[in-house]
């Protein structure tokens, strides 16, 4: 684990970071990556049998704007997604770091201050960036998660185990089926696999694939599965 914002790394340590134009993908809104990774659509040639030259002629017009709008659409994507990106560099939640141009042999790559990147000339593809006097070459983006200090992180690990502290759930109250596999210690797999061959805890099911477990029924069932040797069923 690296100190929490560090100021450079090493040529080793940088090359565990995201291109700006992998960052896009990776801590971008995913609704709007899933759209973006669909590319263009694709348009179905129009069956061009039987049809008349002024037919085919309008066809393949139309089949050009059709994928001029998809075309266009994915760039607005794109750019809603950079636009993301950049907003969670102002904020620290990521952080920068590239060469320092002109660079040296021996140079390390440093952090680049987020108001470069607000002011400056992007070049997502190549991830460089230009600000007046400054220029940065093989930019590496990082989740601030990637610094935390070993305090911070052992304090979120405290925050989750208080999380999964089951005694303040009421007896009354329904959970999904993976709170109540954790609960019990085995797999989510597991208990689903208990729904289709019997033997394990009851459950409601809303729906067609939404299962709930009542936290009593959960708590009814490990005590009687409790046993006092290994001879008992």
């Amino acid at each position: 684990m690296i100190a929490t914002n560090p100021d450079n790394l090493s040529d080793k340590a940088i090359l565990n970071g995201l291109t700006l134009w992998e960052a896009i993908f990776s801590f971008g809104s995913p609704a709007l990556v899933e759209s973006a990774q669909m590319g263009q659509q694709a348009v179905k040639a129009p069956e061009m049998k039987n049809m008349g030259f002024w037919d085919i002629i309008g066809a393949a017009g139309s089949t050009i704007v059709q994928l001029q709008h998809n075309h266009g659409r994915q760039a607005e994507i794109i750019k809603e997604l950079k636009s993301e990106i950049l907003g969670l560099i102002k904020k620290a939640d990521l952080m920068a770091f590239g060469y320092k141009e002109p660079r040296e042999i021996d140079d390390a790559p440093i952090k680049i201050p987020p108001d470069l990147f607000l002011n400056g000339e992007i070049n997502w593809n190549n991830s460089e960036l230009k600000n007046r006097n400054f220029e940065f070459s093989a930019i590496r983006i990082f989740s601030n998660n990637h610094f935390m200090a070993p305090e911070k992180l052992n304090a979120d690990k405290k925050e989750i185990k208080i999380k999964n502290n089951f005694s303040e759930i009421e007896p009354d109250r329904h959970i999904d089926e993976k709170r109540a596999a954790e609960y019990l210690g085995i797999s989510y797999k597991t208990l689903q696999g208990y729904r289709v061959k019997g033997g394990g805890p009851e459950f409601v099911k809303i729906g067609k694939k939404t299962v709930r477990y009542k936290f009593s029924d959960l708590q009814k069932w490990t005590e009687n599965k409790k046993k006092k040797n290994t001879s008992q069923n």
